[in-house]
């Protein structure tokens, strides 16, 4: 049995999609299809709308129609990027040294080139009247804007998130460094966390980033 629908000749090059959708056509054009991976149809042309036929792979087009055959399906696309960079630390590091910016997480190396879209979560341990910036890096450059907590009125544990898109080239050694303020004995890097997706590869569109510029601690306040 012949289903037939009302398609303009533009819609011919994705009418398979939809049909395998709807379910449009017999049990034997779907068993055909599925067979032979085409489907086949037959049209006349000459009108705005044309009325399109579809037929099992076998059936011939009735005299004056044309035919038309389609892969049922495309060809595969290019691999999806699904690499990442994780780490963890749980192992304590003083900061109370003053405006110095001390290395508190490292993945090293990252193994592929690109632009990851990066999450760090910090845990610090904050003094009273302290405040505490953290930063990434790059092979010890800082790069980026910097997260910062404080100053707190009394010891207290606070949290800091580092979030944002950077190339790094194969190799490099990704760091969360922190600093405090004020140098008070009681601040340190607590725990925390690093989480990495690569968003595009220079396969794709992605481009190197300008060489990074270190820059001191943010004010203040």
């Amino acid at each position: 049995m012949n289903t037939r629908r009302w398609l303009s000749v533009a819609a011919v090059t994705v009418a398979s999609a939809t049909l395998a959708l709807v379910g449009v056509g017999s049990d034997a054009l779907a068993s055909n299809a599925a067979a032979t991976g085409t489907i086949k149809a037959c049209y006349k042309t000459g009108t705005a709308l044309v009325p399109l036929s579809h037929v099992g792979n076998s059936v011939k087009c009735p005299t004056g129609d044309t035919t038309l055959t389609w892969n049922k399906a495309g060809p595969p696309g290019p691999a999806g990027v699904s690499q990442g960079i994780s780490t963890s630390s749980s192992t304590s590091v003083p900061l109370n040294q003053g405006n110095t910016l001390v290395q508190v997480m490292t993945i090293t190396p990252v193994p592929t080139s690109g632009t990851y879209y990066l999450n760090a979560s910090i845990m610090l341990t904050v003094g009273a009247g302290d405040g505490v910036a953290c930063v990434w890096s790059e092979n010890g450059t800082e790069v980026g804007t910097f997260a910062t907590v404080g100053d707190v009125p009394n010891l207290s544990y606070q949290t800091v998130s580092l979030t944002g898109s950077l190339y790094l080239p194969a190799g490099t050694n990704l760091q969360v460094l922190c600093s405090d303020y004020n140098s008070v004995p009681q601040t340190s890097f607590y725990n925390g966390a690093i989480t990495g997706v690569l968003i595009n590869s220079p396969a794709g569109n992605a481009k190197p980033a300008a060489a990074p510029v270190r820059h001191g601690l943010p004010p203040h306040l």
